[in-house]
């Protein structure tokens, strides 16, 4: 017989939450009067119709616009709002860091709240008592621990929040974008614990930082206007949320078509120009789908210009299988000073030649862009996901990180005691 799955951590059906939205206060007593028979409210469904299954050991993003939903799910996850439909099923012990200083009370200090906060997670006294060094030392906010939390700065709460929510040995781990006011050190502190805590726990992590939800999660939701609207891998659902909010601004899907033979990408335009070829190549003009280390390699970009632009640049990322951005450039760095205009009907071209980097092994992708104006003030006017895709196989040595530099020199040496 073959044994039963390990129940999902997190089990949602058919989830909805509505929102009574009142016009005035008095709206509210007449409808306790009245009940069901007269209606002095509108109805404002915050989530509808959410069906997710959630793994053991998953790492899922919640991505989308704000008002779209993201917190409302946590919180109905968390138990702190009860769903007006459907239903939460839960499977271990779950640690938030939700709004900040949710659970704190402002009178208690630190110290009393840190009791509260572990006790209201499910630890007896003497737990807290054993992990509270490590909390304080986590927190690292000194003697202000010991004063009321209604004095606390915002990076205060969060560092207090966050210490004790890393020690309680939770099942899951749910983080909604409080960390964006931490200072740069406790950040990174954070940010190490979540990737450790990603080898055994479930992680729920919601951010407008794209990059943070790349790097630290496999699979992504994106909710928007309380739907899902997109539930699998990160990478793909960051393209289409991306694309999503540029054509939201005004952009549209290009009717030109690339000349070169490129992978399905998502892309956004708005008719000025469009992307019509993008190669990598070698010094023989050879196409590259194996980048080696070293090696002199060109990418060349081109693009037709629909309607004139003024002061015109191209762009590119290097992006890892994740999405994270490994290095880029674009010709507004390199260009001279003096206004640049490109009649309709016109094509530009970008060729940048450069030696290439000793990238960790793996798959890679290549997303351009053509844009027009200055670095503090532009506009996209063709954005290409993943417009090539090539591989990096292992260079000579081992890279540890994203790429190895390119090493000048190398001492190694025994000194003597004797010679101290």
């Amino acid at each position: 017989m073959v044994p039963d799955s390990p129940s999902p951590a997190l089990k949602i059906t058919n989830l909805g939450k509505l929102f009574k939205i009142y016009a005035q206060p008095k709206d509210r007593l007449k409808q306790i009067v009245w009940g069901q028979r007269r209606q002095y409210y509108q109805e404002f469904w915050a989530l509808r119709h959410i069906n997710l299954e959630i793994k053991r050991g998953e790492q899922l993003s919640v991505i989308g616009r704000n008002g779209s939903g993201k917190s409302t799910l946590l919180q109905l996850i968390c138990g702190t709002l009860a769903p007006t439909e459907g239903v939460v099923e839960r499977n271990g012990r779950i640690a938030a860091l939700l709004e900040l200083g949710s659970g704190f009370n402002p009178e208690f200090t630190g110290i009393e709240n840190i009791y509260l906060n572990a006790a209201l997670l499910g630890l007896c006294k003497a737990e807290i008592d054993a992990k509270l060094d490590d909390i304080l030392a986590f927190a690292d906010i000194g003697d202000f621990v010991r004063q009321p939390v209604k004095v606390y700065s915002s990076g205060m709460q969060v560092r207090l929040a966050f210490s004790v929510i890393a020690h309680v040995d939770a099942d899951i781990l749910i983080c909604d974008e409080a960390l964006s006011v931490g200072d740069a050190v406790f950040t990174q502190r954070c940010m190490r614990f979540i990737r450790n805590f990603r080898e055994s726990g479930t992680l729920l992590f919601v951010s407008h930082d794209m990059s943070a939800v790349s790097s630290l999660t496999d699979h992504c939701l994106w909710i928007h206007q309380g739907e899902l609207r997109y539930h699998g891998h990160t990478k793909k659902g960051v393209e289409l949320y991306g694309s999503f909010c540029q054509e939201a601004g005004g952009y549209r899907q290009p009717a030109a078509v690339l000349s070169e033979p490129l992978p399905a990408t998502s892309h956004h335009c708005d008719g000025v120009a469009v992307l019509t070829s993008v190669q990598l190549l070698d010094q023989q003009g050879h196409h590259v789908i194996r980048p080696t280390p070293e090696d002199s390699i060109e990418l060349r970009v081109q693009a037709s210009v629909l309607s004139e632009l003024v002061d015109p640049f191209i762009g590119y990322q290097v992006c890892n299988d994740k999405g994270q951005v490994i290095f880029a450039d674009n010709t507004l760095n390199h260009r001279p000073g003096e206004l640049v205009r490109v009649s309709q009907g016109e094509s530009v071209q970008a060729s940048f030649v450069f030696d290439w980097p000793a990238l960790a092994p793996g798959d890679y992708s290549i997303t351009v862009a053509i844009s027009s104006g200055t670095r503090e003030s532009h506009l996209n006017h063709h954005w290409l996901h993943d417009a090539l895709l090539f591989q990096q196989g292992g260079p000579l040595s081992t890279v540890a990180g994203i790429f190895a530099p390119r090493l000048r020199g190398l001492e190694f040496s025994v000194v003597s005691l004797s010679d101290l």
